[in-house]
């Protein structure tokens, strides 16, 4: 049922009970948001910011429709009610609400699309106009709820992430084992190992065998298996020759440990922390094996070669534990 008590502004008054309206039978909130309930149910659950409301909706301006019955098949979507983006928001109007209740609520068109769309608004929209939303609440998710659920969700995740891990371990491991995959490893790490040399540098080698050297250590926390990484990473073939970056472009992010990325990567990423800067030489069994990368302008070229060692001037910018 409508739940809260709202103050009429503007409005004609209807003296023989009281109740101020609009002349267009729509009521206005303090912030100014126009609505019409066109149905105020008993008994149902409040629409909660936190919460999850279940609705069937469509809404219409001088260039937009949308239905969720004719755009979801006829089935209601969820709407995850966050704190209102703009005074007289549909946020504001659905927090009027409980399980059952349907309305129409009437909001700015010039804050909608600019600070809930966050785009200019449209030519075919006269500034000042409004966007017509026609709700109807079928089911209610407290934020208590959601909040048990989204729990739950987590534990099953990180049991199923445990899962990948160890099957991505186990993996790596009996491919490092392989006679074949031993004499290749052999081979790229004498080329690395040349590379080093001929640059007068020294690095380190990982737990499956990358060599690495760190150029900025922060004495941060060591990155884990299972936590988010953002980075910023230029990749070259040992000859220096440049294949891919993310500088210029936005910052690249993977869960670690996942076999989201080449083996050599998740192995690399775990001996670095926050902020720091490292060069990685990857031998090519943990980067993209014997079957290398072909080259998408050119498919009888490659982009890395079969059995290519590569190097990775990585930064760590963000890690989520």
């Amino acid at each position: 049922m409508l739940k809260k008590s709202v103050a009429a502004l503007g409005l004609c008054v209807i003296a023989a009970s009281g109740i101020l309206s609009s002349c267009d039978g729509y009521k206005k909130t303090e912030n100014g948001l126009k609505y019409k309930i066109v149905k105020d149910s008993t008994g149902g659950k409040d629409v909660e910011v936190g919460g999850v409301a279940l609705v069937q909706m469509s809404y219409t301006n001088e260039k937009d429709t949308f239905s969720t019955a004719k755009h979801n098949y006829g089935n209601p979507i969820d709407i995850l009610v966050m704190e209102s983006p703009f005074k007289g928001s549909l946020e504001e109007g659905l927090t009027l609400l409980s399980e059952g209740d349907s309305a129409i609520f009437q909001v700015s068109s010039d804050s909608l699309y600019e600070k809930r769309f966050n785009i200019q608004l449209p030519e075919e929209i006269k500034p000042g106009s409004f966007t017509t939303f026609n709700v109807k609440v079928v089911k209610v998710y407290s934020k208590a709820e959601i909040d048990v659920e989204r729990e739950k969700y987590a534990t099953q995740q990180k049991e199923m992430n445990k899962q990948q891990m160890a099957m991505v371990d186990e993996y790596v491991s009996k491919m490092l084992d392989s006679a074949q995959v031993k004499a290749q490893m052999s081979k790229d790490n004498a080329l690395i190992d040349k590379k080093l040399k001929e640059n007068n540098q020294k690095a380190q080698k990982t737990k499956y065998g990358v060599s690495y050297l760190i150029t900025k250590d922060e004495d941060s926390p060591l990155i884990s298996k299972g936590d988010t990484v953002t980075v910023e990473y230029t990749g070259k073939l040992l000859d220096g020759t440049t294949f891919d970056s993310s500088v210029g472009r936005d910052p690249f992010t993977v869960v670690v440990g996942l076999g989201r990325v080449i083996p050599g990567w998740d192995d690399a990423l775990q001996v670095l922390g926050k902020g720091d800067k490292a060069t990685i030489y990857i031998p090519s069994p943990l980067a993209y094996g014997k079957t290398g990368i072909a080259d998408p302008a050119n498919k009888d070229k490659y982009l890395i070669p079969q059995n290519a060692p590569l190097v990775f001037e990585i930064e760590v910018l963000d890690v989520k534990k």
